[in-house]
């Protein structure tokens, strides 16, 4: 198995990350260095105890509140750092089957490169998110018109 190349930090707490995160987005402007040094500093899993423990101190979703202070490429990168694993992965295959054409060395590189293990973990995220409803409501309103865009406003 593949080492990964940011491994937990030492000393964390999950409190003072969500609190620091919390103050880099409160008021004017956002402190963005400061977002850079915390998310890029943690493994996967300490990032979703801090994501826990901001839901639990401030009330809303870390995530939520990230795509609300950043933008473009940047904010890409830090949602992306903040969703587990698997649910990434899950997105970045959906985004590749979705639209005209696939694209074949997304789907080559994310599902050929994983263990069998590892491609049932994004099968699952892929299944408890909402892509699936979105993926088949996209497609019945091809072949069903409007009454299926109708119902599929109902549905997501």
């Amino acid at each position: 198995m593949p080492e990964p190349t940011v491994r937990p930090a030492a000393g964390f707490d999950a409190y003072a990350d969500a609190t620091a995160l919390h103050a880099a987005m409160k008021g004017l402007g956002t402190d963005e260095a400061e977002i850079i040094d915390i998310i890029t500093a943690r493994s996967s899993a300490q990032r979703q105890e801090i994501a826990q423990k901001y839901k639990a101190e401030f009330g809303g979703d870390l995530i939520d509140d990230l795509k609300g202070e950043l933008g473009g490429h940047f904010e890409d990168v830090i949602v992306g750092l903040m969703l587990p694993p698997a649910t990434y992965l899950a997105r970045e295959l959906h985004k590749a089957m979705t639209g005209a054409g696939t694209d074949e060395d997304v789907l080559v590189e994310i599902l050929c490169t994983r263990t069998n293990n590892e491609v049932g973990e994004i099968a699952d995220a892929y299944l408890e998110s909402k892509l699936v409803v979105s993926s088949a409501a996209v497609l019945l309103s091809r072949y069903f018109g409007n009454e299926m865009s109708q119902l599929q406003d109902k549905i997501i």
